[in-house]
């Protein structure tokens, strides 16, 4: 036997050996359910029971959502994300008492960003963890107050005005138009003067440097896609991969531009009464102050930011306000656009408001059947179609005798619920008056936001920025189904949210 042959077989054994171990680590906790008595999902190595996320076939939330349809019967299903037990909770009951009542046991999530490799991610709220979490939010909170959100709706209606000015100059032409890029624009506008106190100029050019950025935080590369994921459900991957979240090109151009919004700021003494004023007092004094709302409790000094979480929160209010905001800006024109009868209905409604005084955040409060229809799109389309937490202490589920460590992976699957015909009967049709005061649903079986103590914190900003961006667009213009308009959307399966496959076309026609 020559030289060359020992080579290929010691190259052949050495081979063999390493994809034996690989296989043996990765299947390593395939018993752990089984152990505990708990019902699984049959996993496969390497991908365990995730096989169409990892392969980016299918976005997380719809996995879940499949999941819980096979399982419905079941209180909970254990599953694998590549080699990570994580159980997925099905009962209504159990969602309360993971969310709710007994939250001291999960006020943690499980997305995870090592500050070795994303300091700034590190820092935003829905990353951090136990104490450092509760002052964050005890912190942020009267930031998104009724008082500081009606300073910042002002903010807001400059932003609508050039989107609606946009959409006159696009309809002219006779052509469909792209809410979803359009949409993107606006939010990305909108963000840019709220959080980062900069004017975007994307709405007038869709190539301005702002939209570019913006882009690239929600476009994933399969690295990226892969370091999402295992954000959500196997942390120690990412770490072990030194796998970064957020681009350089990102996290340097807000470093800058936040950095220079503060200092011009703070030098020539400028106040906008929008969210980055209040990122600077929690700066300079560890407290948000707001001369019309004078509750000394609430305003006491509860957390003094570093410029670290500065950055991390601002960077916490892009990614949570840009993306899902378009996104369900753009479903809800959808669904006016296939359901003309609601949207005439929506109308009517808007004007008979705006017929008593101009568009204001009271007046946007006041029209029930907006929100009735943000709801039920909400309802349909969650931007983030399920709620991840991990238990910082040993728990055991009520009514059973399943205990869970420290560290437990939960996935709770929202969108699998809202699709419930149970709960939401014809799931697929569009209603808004599912969410009149005369219907009730579940308890549980909504959650759009999360819920309990580590829901959105941003509720009410979201909430303006969508609604006062359609009461005035369709206050003057009736939107149509183009050519291209799907009868039913598909969901691109590379990101975390619920995103349309390509874009939503629609016509514009002047009122």
């Amino acid at each position: 036997m020559g030289l060359a042959t020992y080579i290929l077989l010691y190259g052949v054994t050495f081979l063999a050996a390493a994809v034996l171990a690989a296989y043996l680590f990765s299947t390593r906790k395939f018993g752990h359910w089984k152990k505990k008595g708990v019902k699984d999902l049959t996993p496969i190595p390497f991908a365990g029971s995730l096989k169409d996320v990892v392969l980016m076939r299918k976005p997380l939330g719809v996995v879940t959502k499949e999941i819980y349809e096979e399982f419905k019967t079941e209180r909970f299903i254990g599953i694998y994300a590549f080699d990570e037990p994580v159980l997925q909770i099905h009962d209504l009951d159990l969602v309360k008492a993971v969310l709710v009542k007994d939250f001291q046991y999960f006020c943690d999530r499980s997305l995870h960003a090592d500050e070795n490799v994303d300091p700034f991610l590190a820092r935003a709220i829905f990353c951090l963890k136990g104490d450092r979490w509760k002052k964050c939010r005890t912190a942020i909170s009267p930031g998104f107050t009724p008082g500081k959100m009606k300073r910042v709706f002002i903010l807001i209606s400059e932003c609508v005005d050039l989107l609606v000015s946009q959409i006159e100059k696009d309809s002219q032409k006779g052509l469909p138009i792209d809410v979803n890029e359009l949409a993107a624009r606006y939010t990305t506008d909108a963000i840019a003067s709220c959080a980062f106190g900069i004017q975007g100029h994307t709405l007038e050019n869709p190539n301005a440097e702002f939209r570019r950025i913006m882009r690239l935080t929600f476009e994933f590369t399969p690295k990226e896609a892969l370091a999402l994921v295992s954000a959500f459900l196997s942390p120690k991957l990412t770490s072990l991969l030194g796998l970064k979240l957020i681009r350089s090109e990102v996290t340097n151009f807000i470093l800058n531009t936040i950095s220079t919004a503060i200092t011009e700021r703070e030098t020539h003494q400028i106040k906008r009464n929008d969210l980055l004023d209040s990122l600077i007092q929690l700066k300079n004094s560890g407290v948000i102050t707001d001369e019309d709302e004078l509750d000394t409790q609430q305003n006491k000094a509860f957390h003094k930011f570093d410029m670290w979480d500065v950055m991390g929160n601002s960077l916490a209010l892009l990614m949570a306000g840009f993306e899902t905001s378009a996104t369900t800006i753009a479903y809800v024109l959808y669904e006016l656009a296939m359901n003309p009868d609601v949207q005439s209905k929506l109308r009517e409604e808007i004007h008979d408001s705006i017929s008593k005084q101009t568009l204001s955040y009271e007046s946007l409060h006041d029209m029930k059947y907006l929100d009735m229809v943000l709801q039920e799109t909400l309802r349909k389309y969650p931007p983030l179609a399920f709620i991840d937490r991990v238990s910082n202490k040993p728990y055991t589920l009520p009514g059973t005798t399943v205990t869970l460590e420290a560290g437990s992976r939960i996935l709770i699957p929202s969108y699998g619920f809202h699709m419930n015909p149970e709960y939401y009967p014809n799931p697929k049709r569009f209603d808004p008056e599912r969410f009149s005061e005369q219907n009730k649903h579940a308890k549980y079986s909504y959650l759009p936001f999360g819920e309990g103590p580590r829901n959105c914190a941003g509720i009410r900003f979201a909430g303006m920025q969508v609604k006062t961006a359609i009461a005035r667009i369709i206050c003057k213009y009736s939107v149509h189904p183009s050519s291209t308009t799907p009868t039913e959307i598909d969901f691109t399966p590379k990101t975390f949210l619920l995103q349309p496959k390509g874009g939503l076309e629609f016509i514009f026609k002047a009122i």
